[in-house]
């Protein structure tokens, strides 16, 4: 009669190795989880303030050229922000809107165009290009990595610069309407 010395009720060395397995792997998986997340957050973090200084200088450069004409408006600006944004600086450029000349699209229609319907987009087009001016604001965020540069194109309207257009208010300057934001990197 043989009697056993072991006691069957307890764990070999293998289960014990493959339990620690599978718990490693799931602590790793956790752990990037972890990381990832964190990372997401400190980027949705920076983009949110990139946004609101984005707002706020494009907002006080809009009054702060309200009123003025074209030539008072200065085409280069640039400068930081206060306590606590040290790693964000700000620039704007400004230039003359280009609008394209519609005549050509409507004289190779077919039939062509007549005289009066040329002699009027012509008119517009010069009365748009003077009376509307391109305002590029842009944020400049120096990361430990490198520089990321996010701009917001606002336009804006002064309709006393144009001189006159048949159909068309005499409004003051300041007018804008936010079209693009545009990461360049």
């Amino acid at each position: 009669m043989r009697t056993r010395f072991f006691n069957s009720s307890g764990f070999s060395l293998i289960e014990v190795m493959i339990a620690m397995l599978i718990l490693s792997g799931a602590m790793i998986a956790l752990s990037q989880s972890w990381s990832g997340s964190l990372f997401s957050f400190r980027k949705a973090q920076s983009v949110n303030t990139i946004v609101s200084l984005l707002k706020k200088k494009t907002t006080e450069l809009e009054i702060k050229y309200k009123g003025l004409s074209f030539n008072e408006i200065p085409k280069d600006e640039a400068g930081g922000f206060d306590q606590g944004y040290e790693d964000f600086t700000w620039q704007s450029e400004t230039q003359d809107l280009e609008f394209p000349d519609l005549s050509q699209v409507l004289i190779s229609k077919e039939g062509g165009a007549n005289e009066m319907l040329l002699t009027v987009v012509k008119q517009m087009t010069d009365f748009f290009s003077k009376s509307i001016k391109e305002l590029r604001v842009s944020i400049i965020w120096k990361s430990a990595k490198r520089e990321v540069k996010y701009s917001i194109v606002t336009y804006l309207v002064n309709n006393q610069e144009a001189g006159s257009f048949a159909g068309a208010g005499g409004a003051t300057g300041g007018a804008e309407t936010t079209t693009t934001l545009k990461v360049e990197p």
